[in-house]
């Protein structure tokens, strides 16, 4: 009876300690559970912190965007219309530079209006003779050399025609002459003449000036001798 007396002390000892030792890492799992729960608060805190960080960032970010898309609408906007107004610019130039052109052509058109027209009003009466008969003929001063050439050179032609006796009448001999000048003018001009390199236009415009003159001659000053 004692000895079960003294296995039941023993036991309940035992399940006194093992009670202690269960309280013990009962407190301990019960400190770290708080321990535990102070983490994971602190967690949620700082989880809820970088949300909130989040949020704000998503706001000034969304805030942003909308600022930049006002931005480039308001850019695209500026550059249509510079690149209208350059247009614009543009086509005022061209027609400005036709303008110009347009009236540096009127300019040079009155200079040669003004410098025919001084032509005309400055002229010298000169006096010739062609095959013994006289005539008075009107030309700009700067021609008169010119002119007395072509009227000498003329004249000599026709003397030769008249002095070797087969064409007779101040016509034909008149005829024959220009057509011997006009001869040796193509001749001078062929590929291997001397005047090759002499532009037509040249020959051309002396050649009407000549004859506007002859039309200007005025009625034969004298009688043929």
């Amino acid at each position: 009876m004692l000895q079960d007396l003294d296995f039941l002390a023993d036991r309940i000892g035992q399940l006194v300690e093992q009670s202690r030792q269960l309280n013990a890492e009962r407190a301990q799992l019960l400190a770290r559970l708080k321990t535990q729960d102070a983490e994971l608060d602190a967690l949620r805190q700082q989880n809820r912190r970088q949300q909130d960080e989040f949020e704000s960032l998503s706001t000034g970010v969304a805030s942003h965007q909308r600022q930049l898309d006002v931005v480039q609408q308001q850019a695209q906007a500026d550059q249509a219309e510079l690149k209208k107004l350059l247009e614009q610019e543009q086509a005022q130039v061209a027609a400005l530079r036709r303008e110009l052109d347009s009236a540096r052509a009127g300019m040079g058109v009155l200079r040669d209006v003004a410098g025919q027209a001084r032509d005309q009003i400055v002229m010298e009466r000169v006096d010739i003779s062609l095959l013994g008969r006289d005539y008075s003929l009107a030309c700009p001063p700067s021609e008169k050399a010119r002119l007395l050439e072509a009227v000498k050179l003329v004249d000599q032609r026709m003397q030769s025609i008249k002095g070797s006796g087969r064409v007779s009448g101040n016509e034909r001999i008149a005829v024959m002459a220009a057509i011997q000048i006009a001869s040796e003018f193509l001749s001078a001009k062929a590929p291997d003449g001397p005047l090759a390199n002499v532009a037509f236009g040249d020959f051309k415009r002396k050649i009407e000036d000549m004859h506007a003159m002859i039309d200007d001659v005025i009625e034969p000053s004298g009688t043929s001798r």
